[in-house]
């Protein structure tokens, strides 16, 4: 079927130590065809706030935040469309997928591919660096603050791409028997097994599943603009290539996050994000 597809720049850096992913959205934006641009509305930080140091200094921007952004994509949803949200940091997703969840009744009945080089999974507690993009998938299992909690099933989520994680958010996922793919057996089984496994996971849920990808699941020498760049990553060649067996009609929305333009070279990390958007709305799913 053709889908009308919305493009919601989350234009928020305050989840992380370095801001400038919140230069993401408009950079992606730009390098897109002009039918895409149309579709795109950006969010930004609310100016009251400042710049709030990481922790609990940037919590009361960071919700304040994620419930407009959930807000959005809530409504693009009623309004029949699939939402693509940029970010910004990953902290956006403990706004962005509720607001998706919301919109499709799907509280506990919603699936989750999350393809990143980190597991996301920490508490305040037990954060060393207290940012908050290092917390949002636990967030979404109902781990941390309630303002932020979401309540995704974990049966229904999978971590592909794992390869730089502390042992408290690797004993938090195993507790909550959520599946991950660890790098090395993404490296070794390729990109579209590990994929199609991933999907046949999240797929399991009544009410459809989501995708969110962290630019950082690339390697940086494919993707140097990222939050935090770690080695051992994945071509976007391959990427590309095998993305059409996440596209069918049980995904509900794409998140794309972490681009930091200020680190990127020759544009090589947003193009991959745009090549990424674009591979999706030129699909019929």
């Amino acid at each position: 079927m053709i889908k009308n597809f919305k493009l919601i720049g989350a234009e928020f850096g305050f989840g992380a130590q370095l801001r400038d992913t919140a230069l993401g959205p408009a950079a992606i934006k730009a390098a897109l065809e002009p039918k895409l641009q149309e579709s795109y509305i950006g969010l930004s930080a609310a100016p009251e706030y400042g710049t709030p140091k990481v922790g609990k200094e940037s919590f009361p921007a960071i919700v304040e935040f994620c419930h407009r952004l959930a807000d959005a994509t809530y409504q693009a949803v009623q309004e029949g469309c699939f939402p693509i949200t940029l970010g910004g940091d990953h902290s956006i997703a403990m706004g962005s997928w509720r607001g998706i969840i919301k919109a499709l009744n799907a509280d506990g009945k919603f699936g989750l591919i999350w393809i990143d080089a980190h597991m996301d999974s920490h508490t305040y507690e037990n954060s060393v660096s207290k940012a908050y993009h290092g917390m949002p998938l636990a967030a979404l299992m109902g781990h941390g603050d309630e303002a932020l909690k979401g309540n995704i099933n974990p049966s229904y989520v999978v971590v592909v791409g794992a390869r730089s994680y502390e042992p408290e958010e690797k004993l938090l996922l195993e507790e909550l028997g959520v599946k991950v793919f660890y790098a090395s057996e993404v490296h070794a089984r390729g990109l579209n097994a590990v994929l199609a496994e991933a999907k046949s996971i999240a797929s399991q849920a009544n009410g459809g599943f989501g995708a969110s990808l962290d630019l950082d699941f690339f390697d940086p020498k494919f993707a140097p603009g990222v939050g935090s760049p770690e080695s051992g990553g994945f071509d976007p060649e391959e990427f590309l290539a095998c993305m059409e067996v996440l596209l069918d009609d049980k995904l509900k929305g794409f998140e794309i996050v972490e681009l930091n333009p200020n680190r990127d070279v020759d544009f090589k990390t947003t193009q991959i994000a745009s090549r990424v958007i674009e591979c999706i709305t030129n699909n019929n799913f």
